[in-house]
């Protein structure tokens, strides 16, 4: 027997005594549903820490009110329940320290991964707090930010961080951003300021409502310019919640989707003690003279950059749980759901077994097996750091790739869903929210096809 018909032959033996072989009615290929499946064989993939992680979470959140379902709230309320969501789970958990983003990351991916599932807003709102605030604090601080660090984790529910680098004028090109940071010889301060409307902070989460803090980014300023730098800010009062001098905010409002997010634009126009500025790759000595250990500018951002790739990682990640979500939601449907069928047959078939079904949906499930593969190689590369310009280019590859294909099959499954794609209880919509956001958010798209090319020819 040649090889092709070996092949066939073992496959028409997998549905037993069936003799199509695309056909999926049979009980084996239909006998499969959340209610059946085992958890202990996913945990296999992961390290005993990490399936203690997720089963803790599943845990907690199952049959617990506060995790129900709701719809028809307006934005205000969705913040409000997703900030409380949140603080719950770290509360009542713990399941990471900041220290782990360096010693032990797949910890925190663990955990964003999971909770993905259940609230991407409460990922979000934990990947904005811990992931790019208290990244930036752990990442570019030094010996005396160490008690500042503690409390991003210890006292979260208290204070809440944010992280402001994308302005009105510049996001891409985030080299060239306006804000100021003009150090005062006289008062040994540092003046943050908002120099014109192009140099406005937008899109920062947690602006509109819950951040005190903020991270910063601006051109430092000693007498000339010094390249950008990061900052801690202090932004409302931690006893009054109330906005503090030299403060501007204004709400964004109503967006198209994750509208549980309170992103807004900021204004600055305030004085910090030096000792706020996160000085790993520059400081500022008692003498008022800027001191580096990065001569070259660009080389000096790129660090910056290099140490905050968690973020365009993880956003690879959830755009892609958000495809994962959407084709299990669509594929179990069309298992279910039965149009048309033979005409001497009282009983119609699953759609599922239609050929023009499985070329609008599987493409994409294929898809998410090969990104899924590709994402966490990319996260052991992270853990262990074997390759830091080559960690660069695939997450800028894998995040615009991963959010772009999602977006379209999260929408292919909304219209092969039909009607019932439509419902908002269905989530399907919710999926398609986030890979929207996904190709914005931690560079856009093109930008970052430009960037691994351009990194895979140097190399």
């Amino acid at each position: 027997m040649r090889s092709g018909d070996e092949n066939s032959q073992l496959y028409s033996n997998t549905c037993s005594g069936q003799s199509n072989n695309n056909d999926l009615s049979c009980a084996k290929c239909t006998a499969f549903s959340s209610t059946q499946f085992k958890e202990e064989m996913i945990n296999r993939y992961y390290t005993p820490e990490q399936a203690k992680i997720r089963q803790d979470i599943y845990d907690l959140v199952k049959d617990n009110p506060l995790f129900e379902r709701k719809y028809g709230l307006s934005k205000e309320q969705e913040r409000q329940l997703t900030h409380d969501r949140a603080v719950y789970i770290i509360q009542k958990l713990r399941p990471f320290e900041l220290e782990h983003f360096r010693t032990d990351p797949k910890r925190f991916f663990t955990f964003l991964d999971t909770v993905n599932n259940i609230d991407f807003g409460v990922a979000g709102r934990s990947m904005i707090h811990f992931g790019l605030f208290g990244g930036s604090v752990l990442y570019f601080g030094t010996e005396k930010h160490k008690q500042f660090q503690d409390r991003i984790v210890n006292d979260f529910g208290k204070i809440f961080g944010m992280f402001c680098m994308s302005e009105i004028g510049h996001a891409s090109n985030v080299q060239q951003i306006e804000t100021l940071a003009i150090y005062d010889h006289q008062s040994k301060t540092i003046n943050i300021r908002t120099p014109s409307d192009s140099a406005v902070k937008v899109w920062s989460g947690g602006a509109a409502q819950f951040a005190q803090w903020a991270v910063v980014f601006a051109q430092l300023v000693v007498d000339k310019k010094c390249g950008v730098h990061a900052f801690l800010v202090p932004i409302r009062s931690e006893k009054d919640h109330s906005v503090l001098p030299g403060i501007r905010i204004r709400d964004l409002g109503s967006k198209i989707g994750l509208n549980c997010l309170d992103n807004g634009r900021v204004w600055f126009d305030v004085k910090i003690s030096k000792d706020l500025m996160l000085d790993r790759f520059g400081t500022i000595d008692e003498n008022g003279q800027y001191k580096t250990s990065i001569p070259d500018e660009s080389v000096r951002f790129l660090a910056h950059v290099q140490a905050l790739l968690i973020g365009r990682i993880m956003t690879a990640s959830s755009s892609l749980n958000a495809l994962k979500m959407a084709l299990e939601i669509t594929l179990k449907y069309a298992v279910h759901r039965r149009q048309f069928g033979p005409t001497n047959s009282g009983e119609e078939l699953q759609i599922i077994n239609y050929l023009s079904y499985q070329r609008r949906l599987y493409p994409y499930l294929a898809f998410s097996f090969v990104a899924h593969f590709s994402v966490e190689d990319l996260k052991r590369k992270y853990e262990t750091n074997s390759d830091s310009k080559m960690i660069h280019t695939l997450a800028s590859c894998l995040k615009a790739k991963c959010s772009d294909i999602s977006l379209l099959g999260c929408q292919e499954c909304r219209k092969s869903s039909g009607a019932q794609g439509f419902l908002s209880a269905n989530r399907i919509g919710e999926m398609r929210d986030i890979a929207d956001a996904s190709i914005t958010y931690e560079g856009d798209n093109n930008v970052l096809y430009q960037t691994a090319s351009r990194n895979l020819v140097r190399r």
